[in-house]
């Protein structure tokens, strides 16, 4: 992996190159002043009254050209065809301007070939100097995990494996309940944290193994617990809230007479349609800061409850694009489970691994920018 710096002359952050010149305002990234030309060389001495002069003479040259300097932004033609004038697009990182063919575009905005390396590994990594939309962070996501399809998605079939294993449990008799609880509290938590930290891996350049998803039962068990107990446990309460509210209007509405009965089942059925749009909105918020947080406990130096509280502010904070990625996320889920079923089910192990792993991408590459931390963690 690449060094990374942020120039104290521009504040750009790039990759160090060898010259160890920022490639945007083309000053040392050290602090040091560009190196000063030689000057003319000094005049050779004179030789006595009457004697020849025992220096050779110089041979006459032709005088050079000046060299061209680099057009600057304001005014001028492409840098390197300065008779093109018309048509010129500047570059986002170094602000040159250039004709079309000296530049691409990358994600609508247009690169000269100088930058082009550096921002594409920026992108790669999360540290862009600019914020991500939502559908950036959703179709980066997707370029990525498709580049290499088969590692990723044994990573996320390994997951949902051990996820349905574990969950058979539930069904035994008396204490499946008791053993689901379990499962939601103490190994759903690290497996996702593994997930998320094998996916962090393939976004800074590292290779995605299946051994990475219990690197969070290795070194970050109880902090991944931490980080998912407040949700769980709102989850919980929330179930049980359903399943008594339930109960409750449907005991009430037997004691009524027919009319109140048909105006109690429409208002029932109101006060349920507005509940659940809450409890989606709810569900999703939390879901997606708990992926934030995921990405903050192996990113930054916090984990635990503190990671849970700077992933859930980073969500506040974009509640909109919050809201957006996880709806777009969510379609895409819909979409896969739906292609699965249609596949006689047996589609659902292709799709599933792989749509957790497309939304898990997603929510690094959005906390990445959404955060402004932009770092890229070395393997």
């Amino acid at each position: 992996m690449a060094d990374w710096i942020v120039c104290p002359n521009c504040h750009l952050h790039h990759s160090v190159r060898p010259t160890r010149v920022c490639p945007r305002c083309k000053l040392s990234i050290d602090g040091a002043p560009a190196p000063a030309d030689a000057g003319p060389s000094p005049a050779l001495p004179s030789p006595p009254n009457g004697l020849a002069s025992p220096f050779p003479a110089e041979p006459a040259t032709a005088a050079q050209p000046a060299p061209v300097a680099r057009t600057p932004v304001e005014a001028g033609g492409c840098v390197h065809h300065p008779e093109v004038t018309t048509g010129l697009v500047s570059c986002r990182r170094c602000g040159q301007r250039f004709c079309r063919n000296c530049v691409v575009a990358l994600r609508g905005a247009f690169f000269c070939i100088d930058c082009k390396g550096e921002q594409v590994r920026d992108v790669q990594s999360g540290a862009v100097d600019r914020r991500l939309s939502v559908m950036e962070c959703v179709s980066m996501g997707w370029e990525l995990i498709t580049q290499d399809f088969w590692a990723v998605w044994l990573v996320g079939l390994v997951m949902m494996a051990i996820s349905l294993g574990v969950g058979l449990f539930g069904m035994l008799p008396l204490i499946g309940s008791v053993i689901q609880i379990g499962v939601m509290f103490f190994v759903t938590p690290p497996l996702q944290a593994g997930l998320a930290y094998a996916m962090l891996r393939k976004i800074d350049g590292g290779p995605a193994e299946v051994g990475n998803l219990f690197e969070a039962f290795r070194s970050r068990y109880w902090p991944s617990v931490l980080v998912m107990l407040p949700v769980m446990g709102l989850y919980l309460v929330t179930i049980i809230g359903v399943v008594a509210g339930v109960f409750v209007f449907a005991t009430m509405h037997r004691s009524l007479s027919t009319t109140a009965q048909h105006t109690a089942t429409m208002l029932g059925v109101v006060l349920l349609g507005v509940v659940l749009l809450i409890a989606i909105l709810v569900a999703a918020f939390l879901t997606s800061a708990v992926w934030f947080a995921f990405v903050e406990m192996w990113d930054g130096p916090t984990s635990g409850w503190p990671a849970f509280v700077a992933g859930l502010r980073v969500a506040k904070d974009n509640l909109g694009s919050t809201l957006g990625l996880a709806f777009m996320l969510g379609l895409a889920g819909a979409g896969a489970v739906l292609a699965g079923i249609l596949a006689l089910c047996v589609g659902l192990l292709f799709t599933m691994p792989f749509i957790t792993a497309w939304i898990t991408v997603a929510h690094a590459y959005a906390y990445r920018s959404w955060s402004r931390t932009g770092s890229a963690r070395q393997y």
